[in-house]
């Protein structure tokens, strides 16, 4: 790059060279590249563009090869934004014979070039000169290269290698009104992201330079001095320097003002995110103090909270750390508007850029109240990403009509003790929006204890929905008396669970003793859930109830289009339900499981490959097929490969082809265990291995039972046809089929095709 230096100073150098004698040491001609931008390097900022350099001003100089101790130059004069800086003493010199020079502004006494590695230093403390100005020697500069033409003057450009943030500030607190500002403190909320001190330039000889903290020489601390500004209705406006990165830094600070009303020490403490990139000028949006605070670690009033980004979805408000996270939580729970946007009112667009969010209990107490927004998340998240939630709160406490949340990750641990009947999800409450996308990871682990036998309920996505939860997944590890995958309870004519997961390695464990009741989706549902699936190594050893899909269906809920997956491994001391524990009513329709292993050992509940306890509703369409290793009971439980226990509703259309050959109950059915009432219709049920007698369609009945177009190996005294070698037909969904063949392969899912079922999970699975 070029330098076009003022003629006029050219001519004056010129008149130098002719009587400049060559002693060793040189003058330096400076400018600061683009000085007419408002992304140019800067030393001195006037009305935000036009660069001077002032009186006094100095910089540190290197000869590359030379000295090792650098030498000092001093501008003198003022007002020209071309400086020509001389040595301090004439004795100075720069050593070596070399042409390329470094130099560094401002100079200190901490700058040093150790052997190609400059180090420059960042003032802890920036002086304020008045609105539109920042202080004299704020700026840190890098120069690289140099021409001498043998007049001893050295050409060099300056780069900036920082970054500035503009701060608007006004008082309109009606009980301090005669406020004089005193200074302003800021601190880094990271450790890695320092705001002072020694930090090492990276790419020097390059347009680009950037810093990088210097090992033990930083700190996290800056401070505007010297203020001493009334401060009212007119916005005041001060300039903080910061060191940038590589690319964009995205720094999280806190803000505390000091200020002073007659005797009274006055505070206001703020906490906000700021991208900062070489060069550039970062206006946050203003603020206004409403009420102070006497002491310093307080939080004063504020009318307006600030974030990057307006809203919008084509610029959201950007969050970066776990303060910018609390900033929405503030403006949501307190009706607060967020860079003069009220937010509860308004549906605002939110953007999460950072998957090192980490919660804890000493700053997140509560939720977000009543999330009317839509929140995501910049990236695909695996692995340990996204917000990391290490407390017993959810990030949501509600989601609004209007609130969407979409591919947010959770993960963390946490581990306690409540005896309320509170139930927890990590991410959500209750859910009256839409979640979409998002899940809990398998560096997940929630752990709750309580001595309380009550039906405390734990989820990975969300407690309560009344909206629609879809796409959503879950491999965490949960431990509760009730837990659930997805969501604990879904109720209401609008809920929906659309194609949402739970697969390994999900694990659920009993806590303090009490008999865990579990789903891998939904524990209590009474609206919809559809085209979902499981495919987990459920190992559940302690006295747990598990239903594949759904624990307890009632009302009007429908469970669609599910299936548990060859690949899952369902194992209990107590019971299970390869779609649904239990069905109080509702309808379980298109369904199918053929998970690898259903395992109830020592129990005495059993196993249905469908429902373990069906006492009204209608099952229809569904069916258990897996011919070998399939179900296995001992103990004295029952089992049937539909319905374990029937004494209600209806079964339809349905089918079990599989594996009863281990299951050592007295009391088992290729269809259902026992039979105390119901319909049932249309239904084939065949135990695929004949290694002893066969299989009874029922293994006890009690009561009153329809039973239509059924078939299945029997033993005498069991109320179906016999199947034996002739050829069989019957109309199962509108298909006929023939002993031998998997009826499976001729279930159809109607017409409406799942969203997910294009994914991998679906393809193998697909009933066409």
């Amino acid at each position: 790059m070029k330098i076009k230096f003022p003629t006029c100073l050219l001519a004056l150098l010129l008149l130098m060279a002719g009587c400049q004698k060559d002693s060793g040491f040189y003058k330096f001609l400076v400018q600061s590249e683009a000085p007419a931008s408002e992304d140019g390097s800067k030393a001195v900022l006037v009305n935000e563009s036009l660069v001077y350099w002032q009186d006094g001003d100095a910089i540190d100089a290197w000869r590359i090869g030379g000295n090792s101790e650098g030498v000092k130059l001093i501008f003198h004069g003022a007002g020209e934004p071309v400086a020509l800086f001389e040595p301090e003493s004439e004795n100075s010199s720069m050593g070596g014979s070399g042409n390329t020079f470094l130099t560094l502004f401002p100079h200190n006494d901490t700058n040093a070039f150790n052997g190609g590695s400059p180090t420059i230093y960042f003032s802890a403390n920036q002086e304020y000169i008045g609105d539109n100005t920042f202080g004299v020697k704020a700026c840190p500069m890098v120069a690289y290269g140099g021409e001498d033409y043998g007049d001893n003057v050295v050409r060099m450009l300056f780069h900036n290698l920082c970054g500035i943030v503009r701060i608007q500030l006004r008082n309109a607190a009606s009980t301090a009104s005669d406020v004089t500002l005193q200074n302003i403190q800021f601190t880094s909320n990271s450790g890695n992201l320092p705001l002072s001190g020694s930090f090492v330039v990276q790419d020097f000889n390059k347009y680009n330079p950037y810093v990088v903290p210097a090992s033990g020489g930083t700190s996290n601390t800056v401070t505007i001095n010297n203020i001493n500004r009334k401060i009212g209705n007119d916005l005041l406006t001060f300039y903080l320097v910061l060191p940038a990165g590589q690319g964009t830094t995205q720094y999280g600070l806190t803000m505390l003002v000091r200020a002073v009303s007659g005797s009274d020490q006055l505070y206001i403490s703020k906490q906000f995110s700021v991208g900062i990139r070489r060069n550039g000028i970062t206006k946050m949006p203003s603020l206004t103090i409403d009420s102070w605070s006497r002491d310093e670690s307080g939080m004063g009033g504020t009318t307006s909270v600030g974030l990057s980004g307006n809203g919008t979805p084509s610029r959201p408000f950007l969050i970066y750390t776990v303060e910018d996270l609390l900033k929405v939580r503030y403006a949501f729970n307190n009706t607060m508007p967020i860079n003069g946007v009220y937010v509860n009112s308004n549906p605002c667009t939110f953007k999460v850029m950072r998957s090192d969010i980490v919660l804890t209990g000493s700053q997140w107490d509560r939720g977000i109240v009543n999330f009317n927004g839509t929140m995501i998340y910049s990236a695909n998240q695996t692995g340990s990403s996204g917000i990391k939630n290490n407390t017993k709160v959810p990030i949501f406490e509600s989601i609004g009509e209007n609130g969407v949340v979409e591919n947010v990750s959770v993960w963390g641990s946490y581990e306690w003790t409540d005896n309320d009947g509170t139930p927890f999800s990590p991410l959500c409450n209750v859910n009256n929006g839409k979640i979409v996308n998002c899940r809990v990871s398998d560096n997940a682990s929630y752990v709750m204890t309580t001595s309380s036998s009550s039906d405390v309920g734990m989820a990975g996505i969300c407690v309560t929905n009344h909206g629609l939860i879809s796409g959503c997944g879950c491999r965490a590890t949960l431990v509760a008396p009730s837990v659930a995958g997805i969501c604990w309870e879904s109720s209401g004519t609008e809920a929906e669970i659309v194609a949402c997961y739970t697969s390994s390695p999900m694990q659920v464990v009993h806590g303090n003793n009490h008999a865990v009741r579990a789903a891998g989706i939904c524990y209590k549902n009474s609206a919809l859930v559809k085209d979902c699936y499981v495919a987990s190594n459920i190992n559940a050893p302690t006295a747990t109830d598990w239903g594949g899909i759904v624990y307890q269906n009632y009302g009007n809920g429908m469970v669609k289009h599910c299936y548990v997956d060859a690949s899952g491994i369902i194992q209990s001391t107590a019971s299970i339900g390869g779609i649904v524990h239990t069905m109080t009513s509702g309808t379980v329709d298109n369904c199918w499981n053929d998970a690898d292993l259903m395992n109830v050992q020592g129990g005495t509940g059993g196993l249905g490959g469908i429902v373990y306890s069906m006492q009204d509703g209608e099952v229809r369409n569904c069916i258990r097929y897996r011919p070998t290793g399939s179900i296995t009971c001992t103990g004295g439980g029952v089992v049937g490969g539909v319905v374990a226990r029937m004494s209600g509703g209806a079964v339809r259309n349905s089918a079990f082809y599989g594996d009863l050959s281990q299951s050592t109950v007295t009391v088992k059915g290729a269809f259902a265990g026992t039979l105390s009432g119901g319909d049932i219709e249309n239904v084939y049920a065949l135990q695929a291995l004949l290694l002893g007698p066969r299989t009874q369609f029922y293994g006890t009945r009690n009561g009153s039972v329809s039973f239509n177009n059924c078939f299945g190996q029997i033993e005498v005294g069991n109320d179906v046809s016999v199947v034996a070698n002739e050829s069989l037909s019957s109309e199962l969904n509108d298909h006929s089929w023939s002993q031998g063949l998997a009826p499976y392969v001729y279930l159809q899912w109607d017409n409406e095709a799942p969203p997910m079922l294009t994914s991998t999970p679906f393809v193998s699975k697909r009933r066409r």
